[in-house]
């Protein structure tokens, strides 16, 4: 009997031979500082918390690097993936962090691990890194990086609800925001003062900061700080809101200049708070236009629950402007379940059904005082009254003002006559009153095209057109120092050309990489 030498295949009883076969996770080879290899498990919590602190120093250089070229570019790159970064903070990882980008300023990396909050002790302390990690950053950046640190600190505790922690954390990051002066970190400074303004309206006292932040408006004003300027705006902006200080917030906005340098984000944000204020204020065309725009200006694949905040908004402006929203808008698979009370609202206005309307205005009351939008869906009852008469008058030649206030729901035929009268002045309806036999007698309906009607309607839409046309123009980007290189060759054109289209595909990547719903909180 020959034997064969071909690998036996394992057992079904050895469990070793099965571990050996098949591994539980994945490894790979690494070799420690003897020279020898080992097997590392890319998996383990112990190896994904180094490279997510091994992200940060490489942060920390990003920082470094625009503090001495003065190049913005490194640290908008460090802000683009904070939302990445995120999920993977830990006390571990920060501890790391603190301890390897510190070094140099122990008080401050003892103040910072003071913030971070531990269930065994809050101040660990590591070993001092060696080799290439081996980094000692200069004094003169380090209020920057511990900046930078403490902003990661207050998004731990505010994604860990610890708000107390979050808080203590959020004073630090404003002091050393208000500590440097070096303008290339703007970008850094404004969103510390977004997530500072997020503590506290998460803590429920959003209008305690209310005098700080005109302190911090004025001196961003005055650096021509324009990111941190925009970021305040609209933060005193959201406060008065809160607090139903709409006069307030009308005398702020015409007596401050937004920022034209200001990002998209907070441009649509801006826009949205200012269609809120006109639509109270009855400046319904105005605060349609703010809206639309800022459904434009926000971003498309993310902000999800801003978009739907502002598309109810411009769902109940519409409607009182006497415009019915398409329904298209409402089969949007994002806007579908949340604009539903906002579809059967405009189902009761479009069909001037004022009983309909008081049970939609009744069942989602709570969710309308939710939205904010409870104030003017009140004002729309005017407007149903006003659809039933249009579709009476269509359907009936002489009808009594008895049955109108029938169909109505009007309380008598005498809430029905000076509702028809004033409907009759405002050229709602064309008709006229026998008040001998209290009848409406609709009149024939001129030719709409023998009227200045179309006229207006394609100068309102030519302005629209004129409008978005002037927008695209102004948010036109060219790249930098196109036309600072004279009497070069074809060779050197074509790479320097080269390398300025990959900056400005890095600049244009802001607008949609760093948001989430809570970036833009409306």
């Amino acid at each position: 009997m020959v034997e064969s030498h071909l690998p036996q295949k394992p057992k079904a009883g050895n469990a070793d031979a099965k571990k050996a076969a098949k591994p539980d996770s994945k490894t790979t080879d690494s070799t420690n500082e003897d020279g020898d290899k080992m097997e590392v498990d890319v998996n383990s919590k112990e190896t994904l918390d180094s490279l997510c602190a091994e992200d940060i120093r490489e942060h920390a250089k990003l920082i470094e690097k625009t503090m001495i070229t003065k190049e913005t570019r490194f640290l908008n790159r460090v802000m683009r993936s904070l939302m990445a970064l995120r999920p993977k903070l830990n006390t571990e990882v920060l501890q790391k962090a603190v301890n390897t980008c510190c070094q140099s300023d122990s008080q401050g990396k003892n103040e910072l691990l003071n913030l971070i909050a531990s269930k065994a002790s809050a101040v660990t302390v590591a070993t001092t890194p060696s080799g290439k990690r081996d980094m000692k950053f200069s004094s003169a950046v380090m209020i920057e990086i511990q900046a930078y640190l403490s902003l990661l600190i207050t998004v731990y505790n505010l994604d860990a609800k610890n708000l107390p922690q979050a808080s203590v954390a959020a004073k630090t990051m404003i002091s050393k925001v208000l500590a440097t002066s070096n303008r290339s970190t703007d970008v850094l400074s404004a969103k510390c003062f977004f997530y500072y303004a997020r503590v506290h309206e998460e803590s429920g006292d959003l209008s305690a900061i209310r005098d700080d932040a005109h302190s911090y408006l004025r001196s961003s004003i005055i650096h021509h700080n324009h990111e941190s300027t925009a970021v305040l705006i609209n933060i005193l902006l959201r406060i008065y809101l809160q607090q139903n200080q709409y006069e307030f917030a009308w005398n702020f906005v015409e007596k401050t200049t937004f920022p034209a340098e200001a990002s998209n984000n907070e441009v649509a944000r801006y826009l949205y708070y200012l269609g809120r204020i006109k639509a109270v204020k009855l400046d319904y065309s105005a605060s349609q236009k703010d809206l639309m725009e800022a459904l434009r200006k926000a971003p498309q694949k993310v902000a999800i629950g801003f978009r739907q905040q502002v598309q109810k908004l411009t769902c109940v402006v519409s409607l009182l402007l006497g415009e019915i929203p398409e329904r298209a808008t409402f089969k949007i698979p994002h806007f579908k379940k949340p604009l539903e009370p906002y579809l059967m609202l405009t189902r009761a206005v479009r069909t001037g059904n004022l009983e309909e309307f008081k049970q939609v205005s009744g069942k989602y009351k709570e969710k309308f005082i939710k939205d904010g939008t409870f104030m003017l869906i009140g004002r729309l009852r005017h407007n149903v009254i006003k659809a039933g008469i249009k579709r009476i008058n269509a359907s009936y030649s002489c009808i009594s003002l008895e049955d109108i206030a029938s169909k109505l729901c009007l309380d008598s035929p005498s809430d029905a006559l000076y509702t028809v009268a004033k409907a009759i002045k405002d050229k709602v309806i064309e008709a006229k009153i026998d008040y001998e036999q209290s009848w409406m007698q609709s009149l024939e309906n001129p030719d709409v095209y023998s009227t200045l009607e179309p006229t207006m309607q394609y100068q309102a839409r030519i302005a629209f057109m004129m409008d978005i046309h002037k927008q695209c123009t102004l948010a036109l980007r060219y790249p930098p120092k196109s036309f600072a290189h004279q009497g070069e060759d074809a060779k050197s054109r074509r790479e320097r050309e080269a390398a300025d289209l990959e900056e400005l595909a890095d600049e244009l990547d802001d607008d949609d990489d760093d948001d989430d719903s809570e970036d833009l909180f409306p």
